[in-house]
């Protein structure tokens, strides 16, 4: 396992481990972050365009990479997602208000680009 970024090159190989990596790090990297190059170069070298979009559009506990990415305000990782990966733009997810609970407590979001343009006001 390599210090630096903690993947450890063997797990991924297979599209679950990267799509695995990938929440991780959007979740944990500091916004203005990007990604591990571990994980930019597994993406971009063993994913077509195609496959990196697919990866992208999955959800995990029902948010996608890049609604992630966007609620954490993380400017760099979104701009990958979305020109490297091809993510969809008008993908929704569902978070969690946490501290900042308004009336409800989970709800569905809007796109990220929303998102992050109403986090910003």
């Amino acid at each position: 396992m390599d210090p630096e970024d903690g993947i450890d090159a063997c797990r991924l190989k297979s599209p679950d481990a990267l799509f695995s990596e990938l929440m991780r790090e959007c979740r944990h990297n500091a916004p203005g972050a990007r990604l591990s190059a571990k994980l930019r170069s597994a993406l971009e070298n063993r994913l077509c365009p195609m496959g990196r979009r697919q990866l992208v559009s999955r959800t995990q506990e029902g948010c996608a990479p890049l609604f992630v990415a966007a609620r954490r305000g993380n400017a760099e990782l979104v701009e990958y997602l979305v020109h490297v990966c091809g993510a969809e733009l008008e993908q929704r997810g569902v978070y969690s208000a946490g501290d900042a609970a308004p009336p409800w407590p989970r709800r569905c979001g809007w796109p990220p680009w929303r998102a992050a343009w109403t986090c910003s006001r």
